[in-house]
């Protein structure tokens, strides 16, 4: 039928099909698919700058100064932020072009003295100015220094000073993603291809005539052909049979042949015909299939009408010789 193909498998002892919905007037469907651009990081939230060294977004405002607590709460507060995490000297480097005094980041040892954690993921890196980090903040009224802080009169190296005192400090967020559509070509189930076994189990043998087609054995399928009702013919080559699958019921029968190899039975009913090694199958257009024999080099003719039952077609030669 138009726009599906059949295959001899011969090796897998199976007739196929390729059912294609697509003809080749219909164009395939286009979708729509968002998707995510690893190499598109240049958005950030509002009021925070991307760096594309770092890959990361900071909010750094001088003008704003703060405990470390409330810093910490300002920069929670703006687009899920955290006071900034450094992870590498890079990002170290980046950091302290920004901060021009004192910058709180996010590393401390409020929890246990001597323990600095980041609140933020799980850095290793540290910079500490010479003799830092102190149990206690000299510079501050002798108040316990628990908090991390750029200092630029240290080429950005830390200090660690108490969390009580006002600074200016560093936000950090991830970017945004940049959205950016990609367009796919996708078939819709109408054009999707799917194959089946319209004959045969993968077994090599004879079996199964007069029942389903895909509950019979066949013996190395060669020439395929489809008449215009749909309906599937076959050469069985080694069972010496023509076989034929009826596409409204799915059953298979003997169409020619007897089984025996050899040549005989012209003029007579096709099923009562000898064949030998039948390996091609031809049909034209007023429905008449045409078969070639082997190694006997004798070519038959099947007459039959679409409306005629199998068993009344007859076999005839048309050529006593191919050689």
């Amino acid at each position: 039928m138009k726009g599906n193909v059949y295959i001899a498998d011969r090796e897998n002892h199976r007739i196929r099909k390729l059912h294609f919905g697509l003809t080749p007037s219909a164009a395939p469907t286009w979708s729509y698919s968002p998707t995510t651009s690893s190499s598109s990081y240049s958005n950030c939230s509002s009021g925070y700058s991307y760096n594309n060294i770092t890959n990361s977004c900071y909010m750094y405002n001088s003008s704003i100064l703060l405990t470390y607590t409330d810093a910490t709460a300002y920069c929670n507060s703006s687009s899920n932020g955290w006071l900034v995490t450094v992870d590498d000297a890079t990002e170290f480097n980046v950091i302290a072009s920004i901060c021009d005094s004192y910058c709180y980041i996010g590393y401390n040892d409020i929890a246990t003295e001597g323990v600095w954690v980041w609140q933020h993921g799980d850095s290793n890196y540290t910079n500490w100015s010479d003799g830092e980090p102190e149990s206690y903040d000299t510079n501050d009224d002798g108040r316990i220094a628990n908090c991390a802080v750029v200092d630029s009169s240290q080429s950005g190296r830390w200090s660690d000073l108490g969390c009580e005192s006002v600074f200016s400090f560093i936000c950090e967020t991830d970017p945004l993603t940049t959205v950016t559509p990609s367009y796919y070509p996708t078939l819709s189930p109408s054009n999707a291809s799917i194959i089946t076994t319209i004959a045969g189990t993968g077994d090599a043998n004879f079996s199964g005539d007069d029942g389903d087609a895909t509950n019979a054995t066949v013996n190395g399928p060669a020439g395929i052909v489809v008449d215009v009702s749909g309906n599937v013919y076959f050469c069985d080559l080694y069972n010496n049979r023509v076989r034929k699958v009826t596409v409204a019921t799915g059953i298979i029968t003997t169409y020619a042949g007897t089984g025996s190899g050899s040549h005989s039975g012209d003029g007579d009913q096709a099923t009562s015909a000898d064949l030998y090694f039948p390996n091609g199958l031809g049909i034209d257009s007023a429905g008449i299939v045409y078969l070639l024999t082997y190694y006997i080099n004798h070519c038959n003719i099947v007459m039959f009408l679409v409306h005629q039952a199998i068993y009344s077609s007859l076999i005839t030669p048309i050529i006593a010789s191919a050689r």
